[in-house]
């Protein structure tokens, strides 16, 4: 629950340039399909493009990183399930999930508009 906190209400507000590049792809439909990043921007873009005809002024870098957080719960919650299934004990695997939700890669790119978390 404190993960779920961190990742979906303080987003990070020191973009990477990486970032306000993809922002910027997504909210103007330019280079959806980039080589290095196949279809992040894109699937980011239908997910902007759905969410804008709802909420116009919503920021695309914003819905990005909420997006990342969302990818991150989930990805975290399947690593918890896994762990169960190999340890047996709940309290170890939560615990196990909480480290590895708190490793600087993981929270750094959950909290951030990058191509990072939705492959995992």
């Amino acid at each position: 629950m404190v993960i779920f906190i961190i990742y979906f209400f303080f987003p990070n507000n020191n973009f990477s340039l990486d970032s306000l590049g993809y922002g910027s792809e997504v909210k103007h439909g330019g280079n959806l399909f980039a080589a290095h990043h196949l279809l992040y921007n894109f699937f980011n873009w239908i997910v902007y493009k759905t969410i804008s005809f709802v909420i116009p002024t919503i920021d695309a870098l914003r819905l990005m990183q909420f997006v990342n957080a969302v990818f991150a719960i989930g990805s975290l919650l399947l690593l918890r399930k896994i762990i169960i299934k190999q340890v047996n004990d709940v309290v170890k695997s939560n615990i196990l999930t909480l480290f590895v939700a708190s490793c600087f890669g993981i929270m750094r790119f959950a909290v951030e508009a990058e191509a990072y978390i939705i492959p995992i």
